[in-house]
């Protein structure tokens, strides 16, 4: 992916590489990964990672406070207005990132 053609990218299930917690991928230096919130404390893979390009300040975006290991949000502000990208990832065999999701919805953070 070019440094500048996109702001942002969603994965799904990535490469986890065998480094120190054994739970991160690899971006390259254009690209901020952003993990699921608690996805460390949690000991388990991330199946859900958004990357951020760098060339966004990190005063224009922070990340979405949404409490599952399968979905990561990122808010984008600017003269435009805010922009809230959600990536989650679903398991077939549970509801629980969209119940997250729906839960996330509900909170004044939110409705903002």
């Amino acid at each position: 992916m070019g440094r500048d053609k996109y702001h942002f990218a969603a994965l799904q299930e990535p490469w986890i590489g065998p480094g120190d917690s054994g739970r991160e991928t690899r971006a390259n230096p254009w690209w901020t990964a952003v993990y699921p919130i608690g996805y460390k404390t949690a000991g388990v893979k991330s199946r859900a990672v958004t990357l951020v390009n760098r060339s966004l300040s990190t005063n224009a975006w922070s990340q979405l406070h949404i409490a599952c290991t399968d979905v990561v949000g990122v808010e984008l502000r600017g003269e435009f207005g805010t922009l809230r990208v959600i990536n989650i990832y679903n398991d077939g065999a549970h509801d629980e990132s969209l119940e997250a999701v729906w839960e996330y919805l509900r909170t004044p953070e939110a409705r903002r």
